[in-house]
């Protein structure tokens, strides 16, 4: 009813034509009308610029937004460091990330 099922997705995320990241999950939703996915169970999404990359065990897409959002436990690594928490908003391409009750090791 508007919903496919997804197994073992991969997901390649573009903003204007350019890969921004890339997400797979052992499996996911896609609401045919508005294009949102839900990925669920080992998520991870790595950034196609830095290697940024997130990990949590839900995540939604939404495309009108231009967003990922997730209410789970989440794990960023970037070049700069290790980010943690509970809850996410950020940019596909992980430049933007805003983590809602966090904690964070800077490495350098």
């Amino acid at each position: 009813q508007g919903q496919a099922r997804l197994v073992k997705p991969r997901l390649a995320m573009y903003q204007k034509g350019k890969l921004t990241s890339r997400a797979e999950a052992e499996s996911g939703l896609i609401e045919t009308r508005t294009h949102e996915i839900e990925l669920s169970t080992r998520v991870v999404v790595r950034s196609a610029d830095d290697d940024s990359t997130l990990r949590t065990e839900s995540l939604l897409y939404s495309p009108a937004r231009g967003k990922i959002y997730t209410e789970q436990a989440v794990e960023v690594d970037r070049a700069d460091g290790h980010m943690s928490g509970q809850g996410l908003e950020a940019t596909p391409d992980l430049k933007e990330i805003r983590i809602k009750k966090q904690r964070t090791v800077i490495t350098k």
